[in-house]
């Protein structure tokens, strides 16, 4: 078994420190008691540039996803499972009313407010607007779709569609559907609550409908690029070729909203920090490069972002995801950043896994990214633990210097997705106070 030593009290944690660039620690947050209950939402890219592509790969390596969160007991949680798009027409998150339709409908264009952020089974044999199979330890399970839960949700995913509005709204979609009075059953108040977004292209939330009007003469042609002028900003320009740095979302835009919008949204529908999980398979945030584009049919050539890479997945290109990926870090150890530039995302299924798996009380920790504090073999990651109970943290120490403390062992069986096995383990001699959390930060290679 391995041991951690003994670590000095846990201080107030504020901002975290995030797991990019040049990290010192990795925070992870998970409720004291766990919580069988998961609410999971699948934003799809249903765009006519990739969108089936997309859908298609994570269809296929859907079943990594689900044999990490079988993994913990043999058996799934009780779960919600629920499928929207990114498409909202022209309909601004800062106008009650949709902008003129644009493109051509079924092929790329947009109207009204498009899929508006409602529950789409897609064809699925599913009862309700979402699916349901819950877990009742006294009755069995109770499900509301014929057939298998891969064979249904494979059939929800691949489904969405591919010729949905070419700006895609993941963030604004996300909002709306969360509170969506047609999608009334989906979240649970006493369940957690996970947000997946997969998509080839960044956000492009806008609060107004004039960044996609179909005059070229304030934002230029009607093409991408206008939601990354307006959405984005670098410490170069974005109207000069060449590659950019320091690429983060733009907060001052009139046309493209910030991300913080939809942070405090999600922030305050779930003010509890260890029951809300957000996850991205985007594209790479770099590198980050504006080059020329030539229309099809020849003529002037346009400013436009370049791709961060071309999977074999997709018969078009996958531009990098800042927006998104920004969002997604913002929420610490909740969140998870991985590529969409693969045909086989499965390992990028089984690290959202990994994270899902926290509420319900595994916390399997990948040594790769973890600091050594041992000259024994294998890696003794060097975290500290706290509890926290109405805003009042206090330390929990290594085992086995106090009855209630913490450890790391090797559990193969509940952590099969990472390399050495390492499960975080809080030992306990009552039961915590009610609403309690365990925060959880651990050293990373790069110190």
């Amino acid at each position: 078994m391995l041991r951690v030593a003994a670590l000095l009290a846990l201080a107030a944690c504020g901002d975290n420190l995030e797991v990019f660039g040049e990290p010192a620690s990795i925070d992870i947050t998970f409720p004291s008691v766990a919580n069988r209950k998961l609410d999971l939402l699948l934003q799809i890219d249903d765009s006519a540039a990739g969108g089936a592509e997309v859908q298609n790969a994570l269809a296929q390596s859907l079943p990594a996803l689900l044999e990490a969160l079988s993994s913990v007991t043999g058996s799934l949680p009780d779960l919600h499972v629920g499928i929207i798009t990114s498409d909202l027409g022209t309909l601004g998150s800062g106008d009650p009313a949709p902008g003129p339709s644009i493109g051509q409908i079924g092929n790329g264009g947009c109207v009204g407010s498009g899929k508006d952020g409602q529950l789409h089974t897609n064809g699925a044999p599913v009862t309700d607007a979402f699916l349901v199979d819950e877990d009742d330890r006294a009755n069995g399970r109770r499900t509301n779709y014929q057939g298998t839960l891969l064979a249904t949700l494979t059939t929800m995913i691949r489904g969405a569609g591919g010729g949905g509005c070419g700006f895609e709204q993941p963030l604004h979609a996300t909002r709306r559907a969360l509170g969506h009075p047609a999608n009334q059953g989906f979240v649970r108040s006493d369940a957690h609550l996970a947000i997946v977004i997969l998509s080839d292209e960044d956000d492009c939330s806008f609060s107004n409908p004039a960044l996609v009007s179909s005059d070229p003469s304030v934002l230029g042609p009607l093409q991408s690029f206008r939601c990354t002028k307006e959405g984005v900003t670098c410490d170069q320009p974005l109207d000069e070729v060449g590659v950019k740095t320091g690429c983060r979302p733009r907060d001052d835009s009139a046309y493209v909203e910030g991300i913080e919008l939809t942070r405090t949204f999600l922030s305050q529908l779930r003010p509890d920090p260890s029951s809300l999980t957000v996850a991205a398979i985007v594209g790479d945030p770099t590198p980050f490069e504006v080059d020329l584009h030539s229309p099809p049919g020849g003529g002037t050539a346009f400013a436009a972002l370049a791709a961060t890479c071309t999977p074999p997945m997709a018969p078009t290109s996958v531009h990098p995801g800042v927006r998104t990926a920004a969002l997604v870090r913002s929420f610490d150890g909740r969140g998870a950043v991985t590529s969409v530039c693969s045909d086989d995302l499965a390992p990028q299924l089984r690290e959202i896994g990994r994270l899902l798996k926290h509420p319900l009380g595994v916390i399997c920790l990948d040594s790769s990214h973890l600091a050594d504090s041992s000259t024994e073999v294998g890696v003794q990651p060097a975290c500290k633990v706290a509890e926290i109970v109405d805003g009042v943290e206090t330390a929990i120490r290594a085992c086995p210097l106090e009855e209630d403390c913490f450890e790391v062992v090797a559990d193969a069986a509940a952590c099969p997705e990472t390399t050495d096995h390492l499960r975080l383990v809080v030992r306990r001699s009552s039961m915590p106070a009610g609403g309690a959390y365990v925060r959880a930060r651990c050293a990373t290679a790069g110190l």
